[in-house]
């Protein structure tokens, strides 16, 4: 018989300092994610984030979310985002996802959203019947080097196999590709400086801020200050033995975020949070004043050929916009979607409600 069994926020410092964690099979939280929900600043000690199923005293499946608050007509209403889900192979089709997702459901009061969603957990989401979209980004990204070895094959199959035919074609074609020299050559001019903070300062603060007003999450200044503060991912140049056991991205090869004040002339015009996991850039927040949008989009690019990052995906309208307008960087982009489920309870509550996201809403600030 399968038993849940779940982990609260007050247990979750005990737990990353526990030693035995990283001794297990299958780690169900890596060390730095555990701390993050712990210091989640919208999180209550008694939230579950983290749900245990065991079968025959053996870890088979688990399931984390992530509490948060939408800011409603009619007050405040606490939500979970759901993010992460694992079942052991072997023990698949027996039912162990959907005992996990029911009890989450019961805990949330069936207050439960997604996004950036893996194809396995969708199944899932879909199979309960409980969900349904309610917002959709119309996003864009763009390609600085060849990445078919990166893009291409899945984790087995064909495809896989024929993994290094692509690292041989990416090797060539990179040969004679132009478009990191064109985009650190496209470097926003001399009027153009920046300055990196580790924390918002209060003029960040303040931007970030106006930026949220007309969200659902409506973030604070301390809700950046602990994204950048806790991240999920940690550097791991050489592999990170927790990792091998942890199914979702914990320890990459490379990862940055960077907090960007831009200034043109003297005057501040805009900040940039921006993300490098690996080869791929994300800007999950960003604040800029509409005249200086372009220069953005030339800072971006300078930063995406210096770190030598593969593509770098948007999807705020402004920035896309402002990012497709400078050729040839838009001829060698594609559309990309990210969209938003709630169960249906949640859904109904959102009726009539203007319903708008910023692109770190959800877990997508932290992988």
């Amino acid at each position: 018989m399968i038993e849940v069994s779940r982990v609260r926020v007050s247990d979750l410092i005990p737990l990353a300092n526990d030693p035995s964690l990283a001794e297990r099979d299958n780690v169900p939280i890596s060390r730095h994610r555990a701390i993050s929900h712990a210091a989640n600043p919208r999180a209550n000690p008694s939230d579950v984030v983290l749900y245990l199923a065991h079968y025959n005293g053996e870890l088979v499946g688990y399931r984390t979310v992530m509490p948060d608050i939408l800011h409603l007509p009619h007050g405040e209403v606490r939500v979970g985002w759901l993010s992460g889900n694992w079942v052991n192979p072997e023990q698949r089709r027996k039912g162990i996802a959907s005992a996990l997702l029911d009890e989450a459901l019961k805990d949330w009061n069936h207050r439960l959203m997604f996004t950036n969603y893996a194809p396995e957990s969708k199944a899932v989401y879909d199979k309960v019947g409980e969900f349904k979209r309610i917002y959709k980004f119309e996003g864009r990204r763009f390609y600085l080097r060849p990445c078919f070895a990166h893009l291409l094959p899945g984790r087995k199959g064909f495809s896989h196999k024929l993994k290094p035919l692509f690292k041989a074609v990416d090797i060539l074609l990179s040969l004679v590709n132009l478009m990191p020299l064109l985009a650190y050559r496209s470097r926003p001019g001399e009027q153009v400086e920046l300055e990196y903070l580790h924390r918002p300062d209060n003029e960040i603060a303040t931007m970030f801020e106006k930026e949220c007003e007309g969200t659902l999450t409506q973030r604070k200044s301390y809700d950046l200050a602990w994204i950048l503060r806790f991240p999920w991912l940690v550097n791991a140049p050489l592999g990170d033995r927790v990792g091998k056991r942890y199914y979702f991205s914990s320890a990459p090869k490379r990862y940055y975020q960077l907090l960007v004040k831009l200034y043109f002339s003297g005057q501040l015009v805009g900040f940039l949070v921006i993300n490098i996991n690996n080869r791929s850039m994300s800007v999950p927040y960003s604040f800029v004043l509409p005249f200086y949008r372009k220069v953005a989009a030339r800072v971006l690019l300078a930063h995406a050929a210096k770190l030598k990052v593969n593509y770098l995906t948007v999807y705020q309208p402004a920035m896309v916009d402002a990012l497709s307008s400078i050729k040839p960087f838009s001829l060698l982009s594609r559309k990309h979607y990210r969209k938003y489920y709630a169960t249906e309870s949640l859904a109904n509550e959102l009726q009539n409600v203007t319903i708008r996201f910023e692109e770190g809403d959800g877990d997508c600030a932290f992988i």
